[in-house]
């Protein structure tokens, strides 16, 4: 493989789905769900309905929580995973599925690493005897960002790598690969236990590479970012802000079409009737 520069920008809990049957851990879950939903909401994300494996309830952003006849479910990805693990991991909560990631940025674009590190991993494995491993697939996206995937997804343990950037589209993510791994059913239970109360960033990159380096995929070297910790990331597009993306890139090239066309008053009448609604309403 060549040799680059790396640099760690984030790691950490990336998913996590937890279950209650107790009235006590249905309420510490319930408890915590209609706080992040609510604050969520606020931030410009709808409330919408939803009903995963059953559970019935509410969907605001990231956020799920809802009932079923033998408990409650909470479900949490991105950035607001950390917090409910953390705050909601105890008594008889049970953790269902549980995501770690490390994320790094490369000095410069390198869109082969994918591939590259799917042939270092056949490589890396001839040396090492005795195992039973779990099967590789590169999946090609024709310059929209290769994947690498480690195992199957509906196994205990699931890894894959990424180009961040195709993902997300996200500028912040220029140059940066992401290592993910999901552990679900008893897998998720023993590392929910292992990780119980963690929140340093650097042992759950330890444990990300380590379960990478299990599956005989090497990783590369790196140095931490310049403020000593990983980065936040940047802020999540609301429900909001991909509507006013939305209104920007499919309604402004009409309005000022028809301010060209001598629609101008028009125009005007009809935002100051939309306000007077409002008013009203």
């Amino acid at each position: 493989m060549e040799t680059k520069d790396w640099t760690l920008i984030e790691s950490g809990y990336d998913y996590v789905t937890m279950t209650a049957k107790t009235s006590e851990d249905i309420m510490l879950l319930k408890n915590w769900a209609d706080t992040a939903m609510l604050k969520i909401h606020l931030q410009g994300n709808e409330i919408k309905p939803a009903s995963p494996m059953g559970y019935v309830g509410w969907q605001v952003g990231a956020v799920f929580g809802g009932s079923r006849h033998d408990g409650y479910m909470l479900r949490v990805s991105g950035a607001g995973a950390a917090e409910a693990f953390l705050a909601c991991y105890s008594g008889g909560v049970r953790v269902t599925r549980l995501d770690i990631q490390v994320t790094l940025r490369c000095s410069e674009d390198y869109d082969r690493y994918a591939e590259d590190l799917a042939q270092a991993t056949f490589s890396n494995r001839k040396t090492l005897t005795g195992k039973n491993w779990p099967k590789l697939n590169l999946h090609n996206a024709f310059g929209e960002g290769d994947t690498l995937k480690v195992g199957k997804r509906h196994c205990r343990r699931y890894g894959r790598i990424y180009n961040k950037w195709m993902e997300t589209g996200e500028e912040y993510y220029r140059n940066c690969w992401r290592f993910e791994v999901e552990y679900k059913r008893q897998m998720a239970t023993i590392y929910a236990d292992a990780l119980r109360g963690c929140n340093d960033l650097r042992e759950i990159g330890v444990r990300t590479f380590d379960q990478f380096s299990g599956w005989g995929v090497p990783y590369p070297i790196c140095s931490m970012a310049s403020s000593g910790e990983p980065l936040a990331g940047p802020k999540k597009e609301t429900d909001a802000d991909r509507k006013l993306r939305w209104i920007k890139k499919q309604v402004t090239p009409t309005i000022g079409w028809l301010r060209e066309m001598g629609y101008e008053g028009e125009l005007a009448d009809l935002i100051a009737g939309w306000y007077t609604d409002d008013v009203q309403n």
